[in-house]
């Protein structure tokens, strides 16, 4: 076995360590890694789907059988006599969501009416203020795309009242939301230029000090305001330091973002609008203020991509859990892709520290070919933060050398 070991490692040369560590193991368990019991489930995922106690975080790339095994997880809860309305399982999209309703429903053969709650955070906290009339009714939830169109025009909105520039620009060809908002409610024009506060002319160089640093990172501006205005609504609702974005320390793009938040608070109002970090917040005060009932609480909780979590979600997710209640994330550091609205893999790192871990190693999906590419383009390129290397499903051992066979379905 230590010749085809050699041999295995000289593939992957220039990445010590970790290798020699994780493909001795794959080769001296051989054997382990091809076992698939009737249900489909390898060792490493049955383990997952009988946990029972404790909190867990699980480590699922793509193509590891993730899905499958979140789906068995709600069908042996619900079979085992777990009431529905003790589980939540929380996905990251209503994409996700509506994928797995539909997969419960047909590997279990149970009516829709009879799965727990399956959503996203931000349509728990939607269902949970609705039915406490915490908020209106005639409240409508607006898209992400929706609310950068109202951003970038309550940007333009102060471009057009502040910056003295602004007026010699070629007219636009359709007038802004904002535009349409006053000449419903009557309101014209927001003032003259010229006509500014002490804090309108610091914002004017707020704004083209945050317009430069956007155009040197090629970020749209409207992003980067957005981002900077999650923090400063958490701390206007009083929420705790350590869920809010870093403070803004140059006061002349803080008074910026403070003169785009009052425009953007007065256009949700105009419209009848709320948006996601709405719920968020709203929920998380009333979590905060009102703890629930012990036996109100969530007995069964299971979230799926928590690397794209911020710190508002994860303390949402901690509010609506029992003490005892078990607990099973999932995610992928290599996947993070939501750091522009507060998610960090630092918090995933703490939550590491507190749970049990468990990997999926084996990939049903990927050739052995574009595995071996992407873990040497991680290790290199992005300084990946792999904990183990993905096996790819099926192997053969032929003339003492390790084999991994091509494309493979699950």
């Amino acid at each position: 076995m230590s010749r085809v070991f050699d041999k295995a490692i000289d593939e992957y040369e220039g990445i010590e360590g970790l290798y020699d560590s994780q493909y001795a193991a794959f080769c001296e368990q051989e054997g382990f890694w091809g076992v698939e019991f009737d249900d489909g489930l390898t060792p490493e995922q049955r383990e997952v789907v009988n946990l029972a106690e404790g909190r867990h975080l699980v480590l699922a790339p793509p193509g590891t059988g993730k899905t499958h095994v979140l789906t068995q997880r709600v069908i042996r809860a619900l079979k085992n006599g777990l009431p529905k309305d003790q589980m939540f399982c929380g996905t990251f999209t209503i994409r996700a969501a509506t994928e797995m309703r539909e997969r419960v429903v047909k590997e279990s053969g149970l009516p829709l009416k009879d799965l727990p709650e399956i959503g996203n955070i931000h349509h728990f906290c939607h269902h949970f203020l609705s039915t406490r009339q915490l908020i209106p009714q005639t409240r409508q939830i607006v898209d992400e795309n929706f609310v950068h169109e109202m951003v970038a025009d309550c940007i333009m909105d102060f471009k057009d009242k502040c910056l003295p520039t602004a007026g010699d620009a070629e007219p636009e060809e359709e007038p802004s939301l904002l535009e349409k908002i006053r000449e419903f409610f009557g309101r014209g024009k927001g003032g003259e230029k010229g006509d500014q506060t002490e804090r309108e002319r610091s914002a004017v160089v707020g704004y083209k000090e945050l317009e430069s640093e956007c155009a040197k990172k090629k970020q749209p501006l409207y992003v980067a305001v957005f981002t900077m205005m999650m923090g400063l609504r958490g701390r206007k609702a009083g929420m705790p330091e350590r869920l809010c974005d870093d403070e803004i320390k140059n006061r002349n793009i803080r008074d910026f973002i403070e003169e785009i938040l009052e425009r953007y608070e007065r256009v949700k109002e105009a419209l009848f609008v709320l948006d996601f970090d709405d719920l968020l917040i709203e929920a998380y005060v009333h979590l905060a203020a009102n703890e629930l009932a012990e036996s109100d609480k969530y007995k069964w909780i299971q979230v799926d991509e928590v690397q794209d979590l911020n710190p508002l979600q994860w303390a949402i997710v901690e509010l609506i859990a029992a003490k005892d209640a078990v607990m099973v994330f999932f995610g992928d550091y290599e996947q993070s892709i939501f750091s522009f609205m507060g998610a960090s893999l630092s918090v995933l790192d703490q939550k590491a520290d507190t749970c049990t871990m468990h990997f999926f190693k084996k990939n049903f999906r990927a050739t052995s070919y574009l595995l071996d590419l992407l873990t040497r383009y991680s290790f290199r390129t992005l300084n990946s933060r792999f904990s183990f290397i993905p096996f790819p499903k099926t192997y053969k051992i032929a003339n003492d050398c390790l084999v991994r066979d091509e494309y493979t379905f699950y």
